[in-house]
């Protein structure tokens, strides 16, 4: 083979590694799509239970989750009430993701691979999920 046919061969390999690491991306988001039932949550040093949380939604059917979607949207519902946030993997760790509603940001990080923490230090807030 010569040198022009050598150069094409290796040209088209760096171009499929080039897909095939930027489709790879994609994978770590997957990580984070789906619904998260919360677990506990935390405020300022006082621990709530998911079974306290279910107590104070005054024995409606409410659900308390988080639902991150594809494309960097998400929705939470908390005991009924809805809300549409943003989300984005954390530039420096991909196992970590920033939620934001608009008002305040959260750092999302995931412990497991079905439980998933976030925390707000401005708030003194944490929550922790597990995924359905």
């Amino acid at each position: 083979m010569n040198k022009r046919g050598k150069l094409i061969v290796i040209l088209a390999a760096v171009a499929i590694m080039a897909l095939l690491l930027t489709a790879c991306g994609g994978d770590k988001d997957k990580a984070f799509i789906g619904k998260w039932d919360v677990t506990s949550m935390e405020l300022d040093g006082i621990t709530v239970s998911a079974d306290d949380i279910k107590e104070l939604s005054d024995g409606s059917d409410k659900e308390t989750y988080i639902e991150v979607k594809s494309g960097g949207k998400a929705e939470a519902n908390l005991l009924g009430d809805k809300s549409k946030m943003k989300w984005s993997l954390d530039k420096k760790d991909d196992k970590k993701i920033i939620v934001d509603d608009g008002s305040d940001k959260m750092e999302g990080t995931l412990v497991k691979k079905d439980e998933l923490k976030l925390e707000s230090k401005e708030m003194g807030l944490s929550m922790t999920f597990k995924k359905r």
